[in-house]
């Protein structure tokens, strides 16, 4: 028989203060995490597996991306509902897994519903904007798309990039520049010597570019009020335009580096 958890152990392990801290100020998560916790506890007493959450949860946005490729008005409604409930699974699922403990495949199941978070929802209702326009919108077929691509490059970069926290570390340590220093702070947010400006610049990407931020309300009035291609165009090209600043970003470094963004010995790379 389950030892029963005591309430003030239960919520630490549902939303534990380092979660809080990693996350900072993202609009959703500060506005539904408190709504989410009685879920949570409500779906751990009942005994449902975590990881069958998750798999609804994937399964909802891909049956909601088939709604929204539609086009119409009211598939797009339709379509909104079901990736919604697939977001709200997504906010639970993690704080039941933490109550029940981990299992094997959870933090596999974890990342791949975040990339179809992404990977379906752009792309679905461009394809359904242009299908609406009749076939004229092209222009939001290929944004969307490259938009998407773009974000799912960037967040491959910093899963990469967090496997090796103690030397990004010692990168921070080192006289760097303040370019150098801006791009690891959106990977290591809690470093000493960033300042108040780096810590600005990550609320304001994380709002504009999760689905912890923003885009969930403006998804919501996007297909309430049929501005879908409002919607596309603008998460398409923030995307697109990040994506090619970071390019642009690390071609200076490593021109400033001589082909190397640091060099082994410390401090920033040079030429020869």
């Amino acid at each position: 028989m389950r030892k029963e958890t005591p309430i003030s152990d239960t919520k630490a392990k549902v939303y534990p203060e380092e979660k809080r801290r990693a996350e900072g100020f993202q609009l959703m998560n500060f506005l539904l995490r408190p709504i989410a916790a009685p879920l949570v506890l409500l779906v751990h007493r009942l005994r449902v597996p975590a990881d069958l959450l998750t798999l609804i949860g994937l399964a909802c946005y891909v049956a909601g991306a088939s709604w929204f490729v539609e086009g119409s008005a009211a598939s797009i409604r339709i379509g909104l509902v079901i990736y919604l409930t697939g977001l709200l699974l997504e906010l639970i699922d993690g704080g039941v897994a933490r109550l029940a403990g981990p299992s094997v495949l959870g933090s596999f199941f974890s990342k791949l519903q975040a990339d179809f978070y992404v990977a379906f929802l752009v792309p679905s209702l461009a394809i359904g904007a242009y299908r609406a326009s009749g076939g004229e919108a092209l222009w939001l077929l290929i944004v969307g798309h490259f938009g998407t691509l773009a974000d799912l490059q960037f967040r491959a970069m910093i899963e990469y990039s967090r496997r090796d926290p103690e030397e990004l570390a010692r990168l921070a340590d080192r006289e760097i520049s303040g370019l150098k220093r801006f791009m690891i702070a959106q990977i290591l947010p809690f470093h000493p010597s960033l300042t108040r400006i780096h810590h600005v610049a990550r609320i304001v990407r994380e709002n504009l570019f999760f689905s912890s931020g923003i885009q969930v309300p403006f998804l919501i009035w996007a297909a309430l009020t049929g501005n879908v291609p409002i919607f596309v165009a603008f998460f398409g090209l923030i995307n697109i335009g990040a994506y090619c600043a970071l390019a642009a970003a690390k071609a200076f470094m490593l021109f400033r580096g001589g082909g190397r963004l640091y060099t082994a010995g410390g401090g920033e790379g040079s030429a020869g």
